[in-house]
């Protein structure tokens, strides 16, 4: 979901708190990318606004502009990300740019994750979806 930066924050907390969502993590501010964002990996969700001047906020204050706020994005969770994609442009749906290595995003999601891997599909009947698949980290005893 893409919010206005001074909405974010209000946002995530009626989410958090109307839905009972106990892991939200963030803010994660992504400089490099020009967003701030929350997630919560257990419900599905993620909450985006432009943060800074680089691309990305560019491009988010334009999603913004012509979708207005909230629901901007399908994040759909797979199995076999290679099957998904393969699926996805045997309909006419291929990835669009190179996959994203979201292990690389936060500095504790390397040690997180041993696999967490997006791919941004072109829109599916008007959706943008974007294919996910992630596997934690064995957990260190």
């Amino acid at each position: 979901m893409t919010y206005r930066p001074e909405n974010l924050d209000k946002a995530v907390r009626e989410f958090t708190e109307v839905l009972g969502i106990d892991d939200m993590e963030g803010p994660y501010v992504l400089e490099h990318l020009g967003v701030r964002v929350y997630i919560s990996w257990n419900a599905g969700l993620e909450f985006v606004s432009p943060h800074g001047d680089a691309e990305g906020a560019a491009a988010t204050w334009e999603m913004l502009k012509t979708r207005g706020e909230g629901l901007s994005n399908v994040a759909f969770g797979v199995d076999d990300l290679d099957a998904a994609e393969k699926r996805a442009t045997d309909n006419d749906h291929p990835r669009m740019g190179p996959r994203i290595d979201a292990r690389t995003l936060v500095d504790d999601w390397s040690i997180r994750f041993a696999f967490a891997t997006e791919s941004v599909l072109t829109p599916i009947a008007g959706v943008p979806v974007t294919l996910i698949e992630s596997r934690e980290a064995p957990s260190k005893k």
